[in-house]
């Protein structure tokens, strides 16, 4: 049984996550919902690391590390195909930010975080789950690093996702695709999910997001190939 103190920010948890479920559409994706055991568990897991940036003593945004291992083998990553033995990876989740507070960089504290607390565990690898069309999600984790590799269909809650990866071990952030690649294709969120698991397949992953003119992100995710290693 949880002990108050647990109980109590878990509450906090909820509360946060219910602030951003109120802020949406009523057609909704880019949240799964925990309920309060979820929060409590989360808090109490060997497997799990909360983590949270508060203002004033108040909870202002949260996210969840997931620490697989051979006894957990779940990275939620739906099914891509892993880039290294569990114990290397690091995925994060249930990113969330309270409406109030948004347009501050939170999330980018968040990810800076993430990757403080997975490099003090020893792994290499950062992973993330993130719904197409949410570009405002997966645009800060191209601005870390990481690139989009794959995609896939989660049940869930009837998204179509991409999946995101980084290597720590590498020195630099990600090959200069810019450069390296004359072949650059756009992919929007509709794209069907066959195409786009295609062009992963002939060794294209995803490195920027899209600007129009204005500079202002369009929803779409640029695509090359990745530099054949000399």
């Amino acid at each position: 049984m949880a002990n108050a103190q647990t109980v109590a920010l878990a509450k906090e948890h909820l509360a946060l996550q219910q602030a951003v479920i109120d802020s949406l559409p009523a057609n909704q994706d880019f949240i799964h919902v925990k309920s309060l055991q979820d929060w409590i568990d989360y808090l109490e897991s060997p497997h799990h690391r909360v983590l949270s940036i508060r203002e004033n003593g108040k909870l202002i945004s949260h996210a969840v590390i997931i620490f697989p291992d051979q006894n957990f083998p779940d990275a939620d990553m739906l099914n891509m195909n892993l880039p290294a033995p569990y114990e290397q990876l690091s995925t994060l989740t249930a990113v969330a930010t309270h409406p109030a507070y948004r347009g501050r960089d939170l999330m980018n504290k968040l990810i800076d975080k993430w990757i403080d607390v997975t490099q003090q565990e020893g792994r290499k690898h950062l992973l993330a789950l993130i719904t197409t069309d949410n570009y405002r999600s997966w645009t800060q984790f191209l601005k870390v690093g990481m690139n989009i590799t794959g995609a896939g269909f989660d049940p869930s809650d009837n998204s179509t996702t991409y999946y995101a990866h980084r290597d720590l071990s590498k020195k630099t952030l990600r090959p200069d695709f810019n450069k390296a690649s004359t072949v650059k294709i756009v992919l929007g969120p509709e794209a069907d999910l066959n195409t786009m698991n295609q062009l992963f397949s002939l060794g294209f992953v995803g490195f920027e997001a899209e600007k129009d003119c204005n500079q202002r992100y369009t929803g779409n995710l640029v695509l090359a190939k990745r530099p054949v290693a000399k």
